[in-house]
């Protein structure tokens, strides 16, 4: 066989975004390890690396102004743990918006309970980031809780509130809203509510009004807050 030519075919061609996407969301990942630790240098070291100085953290119950002041929750939630570690389920990273969601659950042992309840919960963390000093740091992370899960996943009434109550707080509230519709009570309940609403405030505010009265055979009215009721040396 003779020699082929290889003049006409392309080398392949890395998409550099595509790479840069990749990298960061292996470092997100990281950074998802290097924040739910009990290693408290750790967290130390993750959010100087990857967070800026005035970042804002929204916290399920909390809130920080500031790398310093997030750290202080981190270090709490650490410190109040046997155990903690997370795992990461899913990472969606919108390049053109420069923000990320990221799935994960965290694994705990309280240490007020001894270490003998394990817990888990789950979040979904909203990442906002920009360039400083020509790399990505986040300044603003919302963690989002999943309420429900921290029933879901407590032993023994975990499987209780996904397999009994669950389904049938499903099934109630759908009936509910059913019949109420068809009773009528959704058109009902807000014109009751606007009337009443009309009359509560009427009720408020005529005591604040001024009483009208008139003299028999007078047709100029006279009101019971005269110039004479505030100043009574005037005649």
């Amino acid at each position: 066989m003779g020699d082929q030519h290889t003049d006409d075919v392309k080398p392949y061609e890395v998409d550099n975004n595509v790479d840069k996407k990749m990298s960061w969301e292996k470092t997100l990942h990281n950074i998802v390890y290097g924040i739910v630790t009990t290693d408290i240098d750790a967290i130390r070291h993750t959010l100087e690396k990857h967070y800026t100085a005035d970042m804002i953290l929204y916290h399920p119950y909390f809130i920080a102004y500031g790398r310093e002041q997030a750290f202080q929750i981190f270090e709490m939630w650490s410190g109040s743990n046997m155990t903690l570690h997370p795992k990461v389920h899913h990472i969606g990273i919108n390049e053109e918006k420069g923000e990320a969601l990221v799935e994960f659950s965290q694994f705990a042992n309280q240490k007020l309970v001894g270490g003998l309840l394990p817990m888990r919960i789950r979040l979904v963390a909203l990442v906002k980031w920009r360039e400083e000093d020509g790399e990505r740091k986040i300044y603003y992370h919302r963690d989002i809780l999943e309420t429900s899960s921290i029933l879901k996943y407590t032993p023994i009434l975990g499987p209780i509130y996904t397999k009994i109550i669950r389904p049938r707080a499903t099934y109630f509230w759908c009936w509910a809203y059913q019949t109420m519709k068809k009773l009528g009570i959704y058109s009902l309940v807000p014109s009751m509510a606007k009337d009443m609403a009309a009359f509560l405030q009427y009720t408020c505010l005529a005591p604040t009004l001024p009483i009208i009265h008139t003299k028999e055979g007078s047709r100029r009215p006279r009101t019971r807050q005269s110039h004479r009721d505030f100043c009574p040396a005037i005649s």
